[in-house]
């Protein structure tokens, strides 16, 4: 296939991200509808609404993104936007000292964190590193071996960004070797 690999990349990244995303509020939107409700910025009657706005266009961005072409660049631009938009969100209930779950990928007792921003900076990135390279790449061919390795990382690279909490407790704890 010809494709641009770094679009590709971030193409896949953004497909996973949204649909993991999509399903746990599809599959559970009364606790979505709770989280919007408690990080009180807008007005209780817009919950239904903006939670069905929220999905439906974050299933948007993934059919875009699996159309290809110049629905990705579209995508990427929507992503852009929506992920703008709960970063907003996410650094208000920072700020406010909120503690809130952010049920941002389904349920959720995690509460809102400095890592949620940088893991939408993250997403941010990949959204307009893949806008630059669509507009700016160049295309080769990738045969289907390169095409899996290119999923794959894009794949453990999603799921890093997901759980950075996770990483970083993990790692910030030191290692002790009890060997005697």
């Amino acid at each position: 296939m010809i494709l641009n690999p770094f679009v590709f990349f971030c193409q896949i990244s953004l497909i996973i991200v949204f649909s993991i995303s999509s399903l746990g509020k599809f599959s559970q939107l009364d606790l979505f509808q709770s989280a919007i409700i408690s990080f009180k910025i807008i007005p209780r009657s817009w919950t239904r609404p903006i939670s069905y706005i929220f999905l439906a266009t974050e299933i948007g961005i993934v059919l875009l993104c699996i159309v290809g072409g110049f629905a990705t660049l579209i995508g990427f631009n929507i992503a852009l936007i929506l992920l703008s938009s709960f970063s907003v969100a996410l650094f208000s209930v920072l700020f406010r000292n909120l503690s809130v779950a952010c049920n941002c990928f389904g349920s959720s007792e995690s509460i809102v964190t400095r890592f949620d921003l940088v893991r939408n900076l993250g997403l941010i990135l990949c959204c307009l590193f893949g806008i630059w390279g669509y507009l700016y790449g160049s295309t080769i061919f990738l045969s289907l071996p390169n095409i899996m390795i290119v999923f794959m990382l894009s794949t453990i690279c999603v799921t890093m960004v997901l759980n950075l909490k996770d990483l970083f407790e993990i790692f910030r704890k030191p290692i002790s070797l009890n060997i005697e």
